[in-house]
């Protein structure tokens, strides 16, 4: 019977190991600092529309621009073709480099 006592308390030292271990790995990282790098708004693709929160119809006045043949080298022309609000170019808090070098760059992520 003591034996069965000292493997019940061993077994509890180690559940407390294991959940302060856990508690450790699960517990969110402060030096973790996620930054968007720029990128070039004439290379969209689905998913960077998603994230952007972009409207499909955008998206694809913007891929016709580009099978035309063109590229969209600042943001108002950018804006101008793919018809989006200012508050949603505004509101990105990503990275657009456009060709020309101008960049319009609010809080990266």
């Amino acid at each position: 019977m003591p034996r069965r006592e000292y493997y019940i308390l061993e077994n509890t030292v180690d559940l407390e190991q294991y959940r302060v271990e856990i508690g450790r790995i699960t517990a969110p990282s402060p030096s973790f600092d996620y930054t968007q790098q720029p990128f070039n708004p004439n290379f969209i693709s689905d998913y960077r529309a998603y994230v952007l929160n972009m409207p499909s119809e955008a998206l694809d006045r913007l891929n016709q621009f580009r099978k035309n043949g063109n590229w969209v080298n600042s943001p108002e022309q950018f804006q101008e073709v793919t018809q989006i609000s200012d508050q949603l170019l505004k509101k990105s808090n990503r990275c657009l480099n456009f060709h020309n070098g101008s960049t319009i760059l609010q809080n990266p992520i």
